[in-house]
Parts: structure tokens; sequence; C-alpha cells
């Protein structure tokens, strides 16, 4: 902000000076201006662009460390040697125990 008051005083100093290189110097002044504040405007966008990108980085990081666990579980299960019953063959082995325990 200092520099832009100080780079204003001197051009208003140089017009004092020479009258007719003054509006030159302001047109490309201006130019430069307008063209500092559309960076400006620019270079918010792609800030907030980016802030969101980390956040959907972020999610992704976490869903894809939870399907990995998930992974991890299922081919730890795999490797276990479970035998998987139907429902009807699990009913049979609990009446079965049942009449074992209460016989």
């Amino acid at each position: 902000m200092f520099l832009f008051l100080r780079l204003d005083f001197s051009v208003q100093e140089f017009g004092r000076r020479n009258p007719l290189l003054s509006k030159q110097l302001g047109d490309s002044i201006s130019k430069l201006s307008e063209m500092h504040h559309q960076t400006t405007r620019l270079t918010d966008c792609r800030s907030n662009w980016l802030k969101k990108a980390v956040c959907y980085l972020d999610e992704y990081n976490e869903m894809l460390d939870f399907i990995v666990r998930w992974s991890e579980k299922a081919k730890s299960l795999l490797r276990a040697n479970i035998i998987w019953n139907s429902s009807v063959h699990l009913q049979e082995q609990i009446r079965l125990y049942q009449k074992i325990i209460f016989c």
C-alpha cells in the first residue's frame, strides 16, 4: 500500500514537471492498476479453488483409508478359513446343541 502511495506522489510530481507526458503515464498507470486488480481477483478465486480441492482431497483420503482398512479386514477373514453356513443349518445346530445341554 505504501508503495502505491509513493508511486502516486511521484506521478503527480512528474505531471507537474512534464504535463505533456503526464497523460500517457496516467493512462499506463490506470491500465497497470486495473491489471493488478484483475490479478488480485483471479488469485483470490484460484486460492478458493485450491482450498476446496484440499478439502476434497482430505475427504478422498479419509474414504480411501476407510476402504483400505475394510479390504484388509476382508482379506484377513478370507485367510481365517471361516466356514459360512446357511441360517437353516445354523438353526439346526442350535437345536441340536440345546437338546444335548438340556437332556
